[in-house]
Parts: C-alpha cells; structure tokens; sequence
C-alpha cells in the first residue's frame, strides 16, 4: 500500500517500474520461482488499480516495463511466464480516460498509449515468452462470453461494449501468431459473438479478427 501510494508521482512510477518491476519480472517470466512471481503479479494488479483511479502515468510506467521485460524473455523458456496472463489481459482491456469519454459520446474509438505496449507484445510473435501468448489468447476468449452478456443487457455503449471491443481488437492483432492451442476456443466463441448485439465497432472488430484468424488456420476453418 505504501509503494502504490507513492505513484501519485510521475518519475517515483516510473523509477519503480523500470528498475525495480522490470528486472523481477524479467527473472520471473523465465525461472520457476513462484513466490516471486505472485508477487510480481499482485503488485502489477495494484499500480493498475492506481492507475484506473486516475493516474494514468502508472499504467504507461508499467506497460513498458513490462513490454521490456517480455522482450528480454526467451520464448523457449518454461511455462512460468503463462503465471502473468491476467496482467498482459488487463492491459489489453485497459481504459483510459479518453476511452472514457469515447463511451458516452459519438466518437471513434482512440487507442491508449497503454494498450499499444501491449499490443506491441501480440503483433511481435518473438516479443514475449510462447507460454504467455497462449494463456493470454485463452484467457481473453474465456472472458468474452462474460463480457457479451454484459454488453447484451444494456441499450447503449456501455463499458461493458468498451472492454468488448478493446478484447476483440486485441485477437485480430494476436491472430497471425495465435497457437494452434485455441484453436477450439476460437471455434467456440465466434459464433456466438458475431450474432450478439453490439456497437457497430465491436461488430466489426469480431468480423475483422474472424477473417485474421481463418487466414491463420484456413484448412480448418473455410468448408472444403
């Protein structure tokens, strides 16, 4: 507590997450130490908390390092890494205050310095360990049948709507480099997303990553 207190301050965050998170979670995406890596992930959850009260700072902070230490890990290294995919999952699904506001007025939709780090990581198939680009990919259609029940209970853009879309633009980023792993999960999930109700935009981020992921796996998803 006393740590996320001090990120109300722009260089303090910054100082934390680069020479202090960035090389923990360097060792810890590698080596099986799992004390560390818990640790690592409850303090990441807690400067994203700080963040969404509004102090945007933390999350940019956290985001690159967390995108530096992904980069410095090999990705044949041992499933440890999977142990931050609900970390990578929230940046992916982070709002920003300008997301906010997209939300409640007519507007396209912007994208945060934030999510683009994250992005970053999913676009770069040698960026982050293989584990961990699995379980995200996983972890993110799990979500999505909660996410869509949400959205489908309001007549309006919602939040609900804004973390829809912020998930299905993240697969079609993901889709060129997804495991075959999810393969079922996709199959799964996008029947039921693309008859769901939605903002336009969320309709075509699920037909956009429909398309990425069928040039992924043609032979298995185009009839014969």
């Amino acid at each position: 507590a006393h740590v996320t207190n001090r990120f109300g301050s722009e260089t303090v965050a910054d100082a934390i997450a680069r020479y202090a998170f960035a090389p923990a979670c360097a060792r810890a995406l590698v080596e099986d130490v799992p004390k560390l890596a818990a640790v690592l992930v409850a303090l990441a959850h807690g400067m994203l908390d700080v963040a969404e009260a509004r102090r945007p700072h933390v999350a940019r902070s956290f985001a690159v390092a967390f995108a530096a230490a992904c980069r410095t890990a090999d990705g044949d290294q041992s499933d440890a890494a999977a142990t931050f995919a609900s970390v990578l999952t929230r940046l992916l699904l982070h709002r920003d205050h300008e997301e906010r506001e997209w939300e409640r007025e007519d507007s396209n939709p912007p994208v945060s310095r934030t999510r683009l780090c994250a992005l970053f990581l999913l676009e770069n198939e040698d960026a982050m360990p293989s584990s961990l680009r699995r379980a995200v990919c996983k972890e993110l259609l799990s979500i999505e049948a909660t996410l869509r029940d949400e959205s489908a209970a309001v007549a309006q853009r919602s939040g609900a709507w804004g973390r829809r879309l912020r998930l299905w633009q993240a697969l079609c980023v993901l889709a060129p480099t997804a495991p075959v792993a999810v393969l079922d999960d996709f199959v799964d999930s996008v029947p039921k997303a693309r008859v769901a109700p939605g903002h336009p935009a969320v309709r075509d981020a699920v037909e956009t990553a429909s398309v990425a992921f069928t040039r992924r796996w043609p032979n298995d998803l185009l009839p014969v």
